[in-house]
C-alpha cells in the first residue's frame, strides 16, 4: 500500500497522472491539486537548475526558452534515479543527439558530452594522484590502475571544444568573432579531461595515447597495455599519464573492477 502511494505520488509530481486521490492528502487551506502543483514546480525547477548548471554552453547555444523546454522533456523522460543531484543529467547528451528538432546543430551533443566531463572533473572528490614512486618494483603483469575520479575519456567532434570555449565568453564581440571563425568539422578527436592537481585539464591526444589510457583505465594490467602499445612510446605515455594525475592508485589487476565510460556512455549513480 505504501509502495503504491509512493509510486502514485511520483507520477503526480511528474505530471503523468491526474493526481493523488483526495484521501491521500491531508485536507488544508490549499486545495490538494494546488499543493501538488507547488511540489511539482519545485521538483521541476530544481532539476532544471541542475541541468542549467551542468550545461551552460548548451543553454547559450539553443537559447533560454528552448533549453527550458528541453529540460522539461528530459526530466519527464529520465527522472532522477538517486538523491545525488550532482549526478543528474549524465544522459542529457544522448537525449540531445536523438532529438529531431536539434539536427541542425550536429555539434550540440558533443558540446554536452564535454560539459558533462567538465562537470565530473569539477565535482570530483579531492583525491591525491598516484605518486610515481609507487610503481618502483611492481610486477607489471599483476598491477592495475585506479582511475582518478576526475578523469573522463571522450571522443568528440573536432569543433566541439572550440564551440564550448567560445560560447562561454562574456565578451560578446570576441565570442561572436571566435564562433564565426570556427570550422564546423565532424572529424573525431580523442580527449582526456581531468582535474587531479586542482586545475581543469582538457587534453587532445592521439589515437594511440587514447587507446593506451583506455586500456589502463579499464582495469587491464600494465603488462597488457605495454604489450599493445608501441615499445618506444609506452614509457613516455605512461609518464605523461602519471604527470597529469590520471591515476589515484594501483591494485592487483585481478581485483580491478573499474570500467571507464567513453563518449556516449554515462557514469552510474553512486549509492
Amino acid at each position: 500500500m505504501l509502495r503504491d502511494q509512493q509510486a502514485a505520488f511520483v507520477a503526480a509530481l511528474r505530471g503523468v497522472s491526474a493526481g493523488l486521490p483526495d484521501d491521500a492528502i491531508i485536507p488544508g487551506s490549499i486545495a490538494a491539486e494546488a499543493r501538488m502543483a507547488i511540489y511539482r514546480n519545485n521538483v521541476m525547477g530544481n532539476l532544471a537548475a541542475c541541468l542549467r548548471i551542468a550545461y551552460p554552453a548548451v543553454e547559450k547555444l539553443v537559447g533560454a526558452d528552448c533549453f527550458a523546454g528541453l529540460c522539461r522533456d528530459f526530466i519527464q523522460a529520465r527522472p532522477p534515479v538517486c538523491a545525488n543531484l550532482y549526478e543528474y543529467g549524465a544522459e542529457f547528451a544522448i537525449y540531445l543527439e536523438a532529438s529531431e528538432s536539434l539536427k541542425s546543430l550536429p555539434y550540440l551533443a558533443d558540446v554536452a558530452r564535454l560539459e558533462w566531463a567538465v562537470n565530473i572533473a569539477l565535482h570530483a572528490a579531492e583525491t591525491p594522484p598516484l605518486d610515481p614512486g609507487a610503481l618502483a618494483g611492481v610486477d607489471a603483469a599483476e598491477t592495475g590502475f585506479v582511475r582518478h575520479p576526475s578523469v573522463s575519456l571522450l571522443i568528440l567532434r573536432d569543433d566541439a571544444r572550440a564551440i564550448w570555449e567560445a560560447v562561454l565568453l562574456e565578451d560578446v564581440s570576441k565570442k561572436n568573432a571566435l564562433l564565426a571563425a570556427i570550422e564546423i568539422s565532424a572529424a573525431a578527436v580523442p580527449v582526456i579531461v581531468s582535474r587531479s592537481s586542482g586545475t581543469l585539464e582538457i587534453m587532445p591526444v592521439t589515437a594511440p595515447v587514447f587507446d593506451f589510457a583506455l586500456t589502463l583505465l579499464s582495469g587491464f594490467p600494465l603488462a597488457d597495455a605495454l604489450e599493445a602499445a608501441t615499445p618506444d612510446e609506452a614509457p613516455a605515455m605512461l609518464g605523461m599519464f602519471l604527470a597529469q594525475g590520471l591515476f589515484a592508485g594501483i591494485v592487483p589487476a585481478s581485483s580491478q573492477t573499474t570500467t571507464h565510460e567513453t563518449h556516449k556512455e554515462n557514469h552510474p549513480c553512486q549509492t
